[in-house]
């Protein structure tokens, strides 16, 4: 079964991660709603404010959990539950953190500020720079993957994965304090040997969302993410998929019209994601998945979870905050981006 293989496979990694990574900063507990990151003052997971779309400042907690299948599990005690990250919108200025690193847009000047609140360090890159290196990165990526061959077992032949994708919409309603929209996305991937033609047993992933399209300072943070989105496009040669970060698997006209299809049925999926649970499952090469047995939690000899996770957020507000809140502290110290030398000719 596959909980056993789980089981065998938390008791080596536990032993071997528990004396050389460092107890996890973030601990959140759903039930009482406590946030607990190691240094940090604690949090409490708060309702959704309501508020203007357009407002002037806009913050909120950006919480995600995970639950590890039994054998796993000791690992969340040891190495944390949880990731919940600061977001904060106000004029040209986006900043998200999570713990001691932080990631701060500064559209007013087009560029991209990395923080270490470790180290109170910082790098900048600006829109085109990034893609500059990015680009560079992926020629360097396509040159060694080209003098690498297939597994053996496959041959000539890499295998082939299918994708089905399905949407289901469910009751919407309130979630979190906000008014949303509820969507269960099913993705059910197969892959085949093309040799052999046997199968590996099926994937699943469902994904239970729920969506809103207006809430406290949504137009402010669609109008913000539309001017980075043109100025990004523009800093890639003015094209969402420009030769620099151009993927050859792209280019294979079965993947493309996959995507086509999986956009055409999400295409009704729109909106902040106020909550999303995803399930990941394993099933027999024939078995089909009933998803809403999933959700609720069910078992069955039918179906495996590997994990789960659940995402959403809350403390969203437009109070207004100080605006050193979206800028770089005075006391960092700028670096050299210290990742450079990965493209160069002894980069790996």
């Amino acid at each position: 079964m596959v909980e056993d293989m789980w089981a065998g496979a938390g008791n080596a990694i536990g032993s071997a991660l528990e004396s050389a990574l460092p107890k996890s900063k973030t601990q959140v507990d759903l039930e009482s709603g406590k946030i607990t990151q190691e240094g940090q003052p604690d949090l409490a997971i708060e309702e959704n404010e309501s508020g203007p779309a357009n407002a002037e400042y806009v913050s909120y907690l950006s919480v995600s959990t995970f639950e590890l299948p039994e054998g796993l599990s000791a690992l969340a005690g040891r190495f944390g539950n949880a990731t919940v990250e600061t977001v904060r919108y106000h004029g040209d200025r986006n900043y998200s953190s999570a713990g001691e690193a932080g990631i701060l847009i500064e559209h007013d000047n087009e560029r991209f500020v990395y923080l270490n609140h470790e180290a109170d360090n910082y790098w900048a890159m600006t829109y085109e720079e990034l893609f500059q290196f990015a680009g560079a990165a992926m020629d360097k990526l396509r040159t060694q993957m080209g003098q690498i061959a297939p597994p053996p077992e496959y041959g000539a032949e890499m295998p082939e994965i299918e994708v089905d994708v399905n949407v289901y919409a469910g009751v919407g309603g309130s979630r979190r304090g906000l008014t949303a929209k509820h969507n269960i996305v099913v993705v059910e991937a197969t892959m085949e040997n093309p040799e052999s033609g046997e199968s590996g047993g099926k994937v699943w992933v469902v994904m239970e969302l729920w969506s809103a399209e207006s809430y406290a300072g949504s137009g402010t943070i669609q109008a913000f993410d539309q001017r980075v989105g043109e100025s990004i496009v523009s800093a890639m040669g003015g094209s969402t998929l420009n030769a620099k970060m151009d993927f050859s698997a792209f280019g294979d006209p079965r993947l493309l019209e996959g995507l086509q299809e999986a956009q055409e049925k999400l295409d009704d999926v729109s909106g902040l994601p106020v909550e999303l649970n995803t399930y990941f499952v394993m099933t027999g090469e024939n078995a089909e998945l009933n998803h809403l047995q999933v959700i609720g939690g069910g078992q069955s000899d039918q179906f495996s979870v590997l994990f789960t996770t659940q995402s959403f957020i809350s403390n969203l507000s437009t109070a207004p905050f100080d605006e050193s809140l979206v800028g770089i502290p005075e006391t960092y110290q700028e670096i050299a981006f210290p990742y450079a030398g990965l493209v160069g000719s002894g980069g790996n």
